[in-house]
């Protein structure tokens, strides 16, 4: 058995999808796909932005991607794809792309798709992170007239950024299968330590802190800068005044 995953962009309006194709499903919690047989294997729909495919090979999968690029609410843009192969045996282990279970059962098969599912968005997440540092270095090497507008909209990026992660990745979330069994959730910790999912989380934070820490730091020269160039304009405007009063005093 293998499952592949692939972010399809930013949240996945899963409610529309659910109207439109007609998938009978409950109501679903947070980290819960729409799933739906294709061909001989099943698709899971997450809402997060990312897709995992069980059992369906790659030129299957990718017209499912593009189907699937009217429901993303925000950005689409096809990233990071990740694939494993499940075989059974009598340990749970992790060899490169091949994952060790005793039994391939559904919950096992949801458990996995939905780390793979964590690490793609992640990608995203981690993609995005880097352009803003581009964008700061741009702002730092830019003109000053315009530096306070454009450090003001990356500041606006980093801070929507920021609450992108935490609201639709919630990516230090466990799914709640694990919670009901010990197999499960010993599972689960080990394909997001394979994936180093929590350090690069955390790597992410840490750069979108230092983004918004050096981006403050420019709309407070930027500002600085505006008020000291105000303040010199009232100083000419009343040395004009005085200029033009002592013209006219003594003309």
């Amino acid at each position: 058995m293998k499952i592949v995953a692939a972010d399809l962009g930013d949240e996945i309006d899963v409610k529309a999808l659910i109207n439109d194709k007609g998938y009978p499903q409950p109501t679903l919690k947070w980290e819960e796909p729409v799933r739906f047989k294709h061909q001989n294997g099943e698709i899971f729909v997450y809402r997060f932005g990312a897709v995992a495919g069980v059992n369906v090979e790659m030129t299957e999968f990718l017209p499912v991607l593009e189907d699937l690029d009217e429901y993303v609410l925000g950005r689409v843009k096809h990233g990071d794809v990740e694939e494993l192969e499940l075989c059974e045996g009598p340990n749970t282990r992790i060899e490169e792309d091949r994952l060790h279970v005793p039994e391939l059962s559904d919950e096992v098969v949801e458990v996995v798709a939905f780390a793979l599912a964590q690490s793609v968005a992640l990608s995203r997440m981690e993609r995005l992170t880097d352009e803003l540092d581009d964008e700061i270095e741009k702002v730092i090497n830019g003109r000053r007239i315009f530096r306070r507008k454009r450090a003001l909209d990356t500041a606006i990026k980093i801070l929507g950024l920021k609450h992108e992660i935490l609201s639709d990745i919630m990516i230090l979330e466990k799914p709640s299968i694990t919670w009901e069994s010990e197999f499960l959730d010993d599972l689960y910790e080990r394909l997001i330590l394979n994936y180093e999912i929590k350090r690069r989380y955390r790597v992410v934070e840490t750069k979108l802190n230092h983004a918004f820490e050096a981006t403050s730091v420019l709309l407070n020269i930027a500002n600085e800068a505006r008020s000291n160039f105000l303040e010199f304009l009232i100083v000419v405007l009343i040395a004009l005044e005085i200029v033009l009063w002592l013209f006219e005093l003594f003309r």
